[in-house]
């Protein structure tokens, strides 16, 4: 009899265990649990997890950390791991550490268990595909006597492993919800693409839209995550309609966006395509639950220039002309002028987006102390005021929070500055006994 796959929770808050446990109860599933990091580390071995949800913040080592110990032994280098977080900036540090999936604070049940079947079926295939592979080198070594028997279990076996191969390949490429490429699939798209820019191979200029679903959020609070899907599945549906199948790269950016990479047409193939899904937006209408909901979208068609020299480069210039628009009213723009990329306007917050993430990677940032002293003349306890600081990697010279804060807040970078200077200011204290001597 097959034994069914363990979960291994880990989750330092007594009432999330048991939350997690009530919904994932519902599979076909042994669980064990663990309240921080280092016990989930000690059952490793004992429970043999075939998927740990492993929650961010907890007390000790952190989920992060967690995660790369657990990517450090071979032995279970494979098992999926899903984040808990609340923080959407968590996540892309989630899949940094070794994360496989996540999933957001506050839980909705059918989130839940669809991401977690979808890990466990990946992983199964992951450990058939493996099985598969020793059972065919042990099969070759054993039966060189029959050739004609042999060469006809290998072509049977062979055709299952590149079915599972493909199966692996399709899953690690592709969204589950919409069935349309996912982030990572698109991130290695346009990074071909502006590879091909670079090395002028291609004849048309390559455009990048940005569709961002206007209703989405209220439709998935008040009708429910399975809404929500349901929603999304059909917007992909119809994005892919429209689409052209050898020339347009239809993806699930991430939450309510959509991307598509054109790379033939320009300017006018990416207008009609965006006069065209507008066009059915309006004749189209998303029924739930006897309930009608109009739908609309903020679409941008940018581009891709020599100058965009990554893919997260190009997701936030699209964003950044997204977020104008809906400010001004504009729900849809078509860049057609490269130039028309670099005015201050569009450009401003985006660079200051950047300097700060270069600024974290490169360590540029700095925390100064200023002591508190009070006007009293009363004895008190010597109170320090923490400063952050950016350097500027050219000149030197100090950059102060009110050139950059504003930029960081916009582009949801300011949890990561937090989180800096928290581990700096740590490390400056138990390093300088001078800020803890009166």
């Amino acid at each position: 009899m097959k034994q069914p796959p363990t979960v291994l929770i880990v989750d330092d808050v007594p009432e999330n265990l048991r939350v997690l446990k009530d919904v994932i109860d519902a599979l076909d599933c042994q669980i064990a649990v663990a309240n921080s990091g280092e016990r989930a580390l000690q059952l490793l071995e004992r429970t043999q997890p075939c998927l740990i949800l492993l929650d961010v913040m907890m007390g000790g080592i952190d989920g992060f950390e967690a995660c790369r110990r657990i990517r450090s032994q071979p032995s279970f280098n494979d098992v999926p791991i899903i984040f808990i977080t609340a923080l959407t900036d968590d996540i892309s540090r989630g899949f940094e550490a070794g994360g496989n999936d996540y999933i957001s604070k506050p839980f909705r049940i059918e989130e839940v268990r669809s991401r977690v079947q979808h890990q466990l079926e990946k992983f199964q295939l992951v450990r058939e595909l493996k099985a598969l592979t020793l059972s065919l080198e042990e099969k070759v070594r054993e039966r060189t006597a029959d050739l004609n028997l042999v060469n006809r279990n290998l072509r049977k076996e062979v055709q299952e492993r590149r079915y599972m191969q493909d199966r692996l390949k399709y899953l690690a490429q592709h969204d589950f919800v919409t069935q349309l490429y996912n982030r990572d699939a698109l991130d290695e798209h346009i990074s071909y693409i502006v590879s091909d820019i670079q090395l002028n191979t291609l004849e048309h200029v390559p455009y990048f839209l940005l569709i961002d679903v206007n209703e989405f959020r209220l439709i998935n609070d008040s009708c429910g995550c399975i809404a929500g899907d349901e929603l999304l599945h059909q917007l992909a549906a119809l994005m892919s309609q429209l689409a052209d199948p050898q020339n347009d790269f239809c993806a699930r950016l991430n939450g309510d966006k959509f991307a598509i990479v054109m790379k033939k047409g320009g300017h006018q193939g990416a207008a009609s395509y965006l006069r065209m899904f507008k066009q059915a937006l309006d004749d189209y209408a998303f029924i739930w639950n006897e309930r009608r909901f109009q739908m609309s979208a903020t679409q941008v068609a940018i581009p891709l220039t020599r100058d965009m020299g990554s893919f997260e480069q190009v997701v936030m210039l699209a964003d950044e002309v997204c977020y104008r628009g809906k400010k001004s009213g504009t729900h849809t723009q078509v860049i057609k002028d490269a130039k028309d990329l670099v005015c201050q306007e569009y450009r401003g917050n985006l660079n200051w987006g950047l300097r700060i993430m270069d600024g974290l990677e490169k360590n540029l940032f700095e925390v100064h102390f200023q002591q508190v002293c009070s006007l009293s003349q009363q004895q008190q306890k010597k109170k320090i005021e923490i400063l952050v600081r950016l350097r500027n990697e050219e000149t030197g010279d100090l950059i102060y929070p009110n050139d950059f804060i504003r930029a960081a807040e916009r582009f949801g970078i300011i949890a990561k500055i937090d989180r800096w200077v928290i581990h700096n200011t740590m490390k400056q204290l138990s390093e300088r006994r001078d800020l803890w001597d009166s």
